[in-house]
């Protein structure tokens, strides 16, 4: 997505994890498709069925793995021996980390983030919820940047707009990038001057 690119001053650096705040009821799985089909991936799903996964990312540089609590908590590090390097990890579900007792959510991640330097990759964990509840909070202090999908219901239209609140070593945005969710994911520049 060039124009994210450009607005993050060329991308999400090597080695950085990526939160990704978004309302269950959007199409923020659009952005977990766009960031992990981008090049080679790892793609971790709780949420759907593994063969579903296994259908959107279906090239030969693309793996899916199917993970819960107790796979994070007992194997993680097995998880990211598959992480291709220069490529992506793409967790669709918080839940399974933010349910671990805080030391082990802390050295869990820790080892994520390791493996991410490591292999020059870039992480994303899909976040869907409110930045509010307390484990999540724990997640978003580790995260380097954490962007945050707001969707806004209007009588003639659905506008989502990414807020990069954080971007740890670099400045946030001071302003929100309009997305076009659709089938897939876009930028409206409609509205960009020059």
């Amino acid at each position: 997505m060039g124009v994210l690119d450009r607005n993050l001053r060329g991308g999400v650096p090597t080695g950085d994890l990526v939160a990704l705040v978004a309302p269950p009821e959007s199409q923020s799985e659009l952005l977990l498709e766009a960031v992990a089909t981008a090049g080679p991936s790892l793609f971790l799903t709780n949420s759907r069925a593994t063969e579903q996964a296994a259908e959107t990312f279906s090239r030969d540089d693309q793996t899916v793995r199917r993970f819960d609590e107790s796979t994070i908590r007992d194997g993680v590090s097995e998880l990211l021996a598959e992480l291709p390097v220069q490529g992506y990890a793409v967790f669709d579900a918080a839940e399974p980390f933010e349910q671990l007792e805080p030391p082990i959510h802390k050295s869990t991640l820790d080892k994520f983030i390791s493996a991410l330097r490591e292999k020059e990759a870039v992480g994303l964990i899909h976040c869907l919820g409110t930045q509010q509840d307390k484990a999540r909070r724990r997640t978003l202090r580790r995260a380097d940047q954490v962007w945050t999908l707001d969707l806004v219901k209007g009588t003639l239209a659905i506008e989502n707009r990414l807020y990069i609140t954080k971007a740890r070593g670099d400045a946030a945005l001071t302003e929100p990038v309009k997305l076009r969710l659709t089938d897939q994911v876009t930028i409206d520049t409609s509205r960009d001057i020059g």
